[in-house]
């Protein structure tokens, strides 16, 4: 299965290679992390996907997440903001939500206790 993917994907990529050379005539190489601004772009959608995961389902998590970053993409560059605030913008929102959905257990155990607590006090106050 991951082989027949492989393959779908290299030949999905030569299409689009061979679309954007008939449209634009060249493709200027590039190196380093000239391209890492593409591949934030698209992790956030799937982060985000995977933070809504517990909400709903994974899939609809990621096109609510496609949907958002490019709305904030959007706004972004409705308020005037460069392409390199927007790749600032899109890496710190991936940065959030590792945090956020990594430590997710550790904010449920929190509440778990906060609610414990608030119930002992409440008995307390009753007797």
């Amino acid at each position: 299965n991951a082989i027949i993917c492989y393959v779908i994907a290299g030949g999905l990529m030569a299409c689009a290679g061979v679309l954007y050379i008939s449209q634009y005539g060249y493709i200027a190489p590039s190196t380093g992390l000239a391209s890492s601004s593409f591949i934030m772009s698209a992790f956030l959608p799937m982060f985000i996907g995977t933070a809504l995961a517990k909400y709903s389902n994974r899939n609809i998590g990621v096109i609510m997440g496609a949907i958002i970053q490019a709305s904030l993409s959007s706004a972004l560059v409705k308020l005037g903001a460069s392409s390199s605030l927007n790749t600032v913008f899109n890496g710190a929102a991936v940065l959030l939500l590792l945090v956020y959905v990594s430590n997710s257990h550790k904010i449920l155990i929190a509440k778990a206790h906060n609610i414990k607590k608030q119930k002992a006090l409440a008995e307390i106050e009753q007797n």
